[in-house]
């Protein structure tokens, strides 16, 4: 029995998203304009990502610095190398940019451990630019990461799936998945309620892990 788990990336593995950071340092004024025109929906996540993102003008070793300076959740990664080197296979899924994604989990050792779906993307003079390929099976034209889409096409190869997120955009991923975690207080925990979807909400990996093993135990 092949038993995926997939998680969303900022503010569920780690515990701030990498944009707030970006926006606290780069553009204080101008990103919290446009996070509040996100956030209301006028406009969409790559939209809102990439003029955060293209507009740092940031030198490589103080970016560096400051994708190094993402805290992780403490338990998501011994969480992370359990599960992929005792259960099954472990996915990250990001409507961010894989460039931050990959430097931070090379730096605790956990990317060839993990799945990465994330929008592609490099560093040049000064900012970060994501590419988002159309071609792949999961596109969205709007942010560039369909997770819904994401997570039916991993379900084609597992026969059970925990999903992890804490954001309405992990929302059509929850609800393809047999066990979900939603982070408490934020907006996909408040969206399942909502719904009458079942969750189990979590203030940090070491919550998912007990109740991980107790869905595994009963299983076997």
């Amino acid at each position: 029995m092949t038993r995926a788990f997939v998680s969303d990336f900022d503010n569920t593995i780690t515990l701030k998203d990498f944009y707030s950071i970006a926006i606290e340092k780069y553009l204080p004024v101008e990103g919290e304009l446009y996070y509040r025109r996100f956030k209301n929906r006028e406009i969409g996540v790559l939209d809102f990502l990439g003029h955060v993102f293209n507009n740092m003008n940031s030198d490589r070793y103080s970016l560096l610095e400051d994708i190094l300076s993402i805290p992780l959740d403490p338990y998501a990664p011994d969480f992370i190398r359990w599960y992929s080197a005792e259960v099954g296979p472990f996915y990250i899924l990001s409507a961010g940019c894989s460039y931050y994604i990959e430097i931070l989990l090379e730096r605790y050792g956990l990317l060839e451990m993990v799945t990465l779906i994330a929008n592609p993307g490099y560093y040049y003079e000064g900012n970060i630019f994501m590419l988002p390929n159309p071609n792949d099976e999961y596109y969205s034209p709007g942010s560039g990461v369909d997770k819904g889409k994401a997570v039916q096409m991993i379900n084609k190869c597992a026969d059970y799936t925990f999903f992890a997120g804490d954001s309405a955009p992990d929302y059509p991923a929850a609800l393809l998945a047999d066990t979900v975690f939603a982070r408490r207080g934020f907006e996909l925990a408040e969206q399942l309620a909502g719904s009458g979807i079942p969750f189990t909400p979590f203030a940090s990996f070491g919550d998912i892990l007990a109740h991980t093993r107790d869905i595994l135990r009963k299983q076997s």
